[in-house]
């Protein structure tokens, strides 16, 4: 079941009061319009003002948003801090230009479990453009994966017992090329492979796909028990 959180700060409510007169003049026999508002407050969830969570904007008027930070909350507790987009990790960057694969959009999303009573795990999110496409980004590690060499058994028996090496695209690399690449590709995956924040824990991770669009309409934030909009940080 998904569940949306367009905003965390809760706005105070506004009150219109009409005021009808009292007295006996005649010229005051007609209502008045009076409005009374209750002064604006965040309200943290756990009541202690020192743990509310960044003011987040609403406001469209541009019809659409633009590249910044983002702010999502699960149903457990957890608060998602989104940078999109953001400067990808250096040996992530190393990795992908070592095995020669194109640019892609990085994501930072910052993990506070602090007043969480279960596991946060973002893994992926969905970003709408203001033309109405969709991008889709995922956990760093599975995008890592797909980009390493692969060593194949199928070759020729009579040249190195079959054995024989490729890029994901098909090219054929060396075994003295396969072997450093996928060392780099095996400690650079194991680095970004644990993206699940304990409660009271906090954590960043990645997330990884297509470079992201200037102006977005919808931002969306998954893990594997719900989804989550998230709405730009003031």
């Amino acid at each position: 079941m998904n569940r949306t959180l367009r905003s965390l700060a809760l706005p105070a409510l506004a009150a219109l009061v009409l005021a009808g007169c009292g007295n006996s003049d005649p010229e005051s026999d007609s209502s008045t319009e009076e409005t009374a508002s209750v002064e604006q407050t965040d309200v943290p969830s756990d009541g202690d003002e020192s743990s509310a969570w960044p003011d987040v904007d609403d406001a469209e008027e541009q019809g659409y948003y633009a590249q910044g930070e983002y702010l999502a909350m699960n149903m457990t507790g957890a608060g998602f801090i989104m940078t999109i987009p953001a400067s990808g990790p250096d040996d992530i960057e190393a990795y992908r230009e070592a095995t020669g694969q194109e640019p892609v959009g990085y994501i930072k999303v910052e993990i506070d479990n602090s007043n969480g009573y279960e596991d946060a795990q973002p893994n992926g999110i969905t970003i709408v453009d203001s033309e109405g496409q969709e991008y889709e980004y995922e956990s760093a590690f599975i995008v890592i994966d797909e980009w390493g060499p692969t060593m194949r058994d199928d070759g020729p028996e009579d040249v190195n017992d079959g054995y024989w090496y490729s890029m994901p695209d098909g090219t054929e690399i060396s075994e003295d090329e396969y072997g450093p690449l996928n060392s780099q590709g095996i400690d650079v995956y194991n680095a970004y492979l644990d993206t699940s924040a304990s409660p009271t824990a906090k954590k960043t991770v990645w997330l990884l796909g297509p470079e992201v669009p200037q102006e977005m309409t919808y931002i969306e934030l998954t893990e594997p028990a719900g989804s989550y909009q998230a709405s730009p940080l003031k």
